[in-house]
């Protein structure tokens, strides 16, 4: 996977599978959060700070995000625990 900021998003290329990405702000506020190890719960308490958003929206679109991360196999999930 390459990963490349551009302005207020980041491009990624999967070069493997030739799947490329352009993720949004919130996107890559969390894809930045996540590329060090943390919980699902510090990355919802950081987009709240960053954002202007409900706090269930900001869970369940989070949660969405993470989870077509983890099936695409770009993000692993280490833990259960959130």
């Amino acid at each position: 996977m390459i990963a490349a900021d551009v302005e207020d998003s980041i491009v990624m290329l999967n070069v493997e599978l030739g799947s490329y990405f352009e993720l949004n702000t919130v996107a890559s506020a969390i894809w930045t959060l996540a590329e060090h190890p943390c919980t699902v719960a510090e990355i919802h308490a950081s987009l709240l700070e960053q954002f202007d958003v409900e706090p269930e929206q900001c869970k369940r679109e989070t949660m969405n995000f993470l989870n077509d991360m983890i099936a695409r196999g770009i993000l692993i999930q280490t833990s259960s625990n959130a």
